[in-house]
């Protein structure tokens, strides 16, 4: 069960759900929690996309720069995330636990577009034992 698209696929779907819970959260009147889940959803959506797009992109072209380009990326993200997860949590109108719950996003939607695959993949195979399906039953 390999897919090579899976990370764009996650991508794409994690970017519009994210869009329309944050929009649900909004129009229900829960300012703080719809800021709150975009944030972490902002999060972990720059997380797959750096590690899907940015970096196979710098290894693939062939510069003498690129290990340390990739070193550079990698090393600057981590203080990226704590400055923007330092603001977010001591924001009054950022909700922790939506923030929490936007950072789940990517990874929740990563396996269940994962178990999906494996269900529908499933369905297409016989069910039991060779030897079970292999033998005809008569009465007599």
């Amino acid at each position: 069960m390999s897919d090579e698209n899976l990370p764009q696929r996650t991508l794409r779907t994690g970017f519009f759900l994210a869009g329309w819970v944050v929009l649900v959260l909004y129009l229900r009147g829960w300012l703080t929690a719809s800021l709150g889940f975009a944030v972490g959803a902002a999060l972990s959506l720059f997380s797959l996309w750096s590690l899907t797009c940015t970096v196979p992109r710098i290894l693939r072209e062939a510069r003498p720069m690129a290990r340390v380009l990739l070193v550079l990326l990698l090393t600057l993200k981590l203080p990226a995330y704590a400055v923007v997860l330092y603001y977010a949590t001591t924001h009054p109108y950022c909700h922790p636990g939506a923030l929490v719950a936007g950072i789940a996003l990517t990874p929740a939607v990563f396996v269940l577009k994962t178990l999906g695959q494996a269900l529908i993949e499933r369905v297409g195979e016989p069910s039991g034992e060779t030897k079970c399906r292999s033998r005809t039953h008569t009465h007599n």
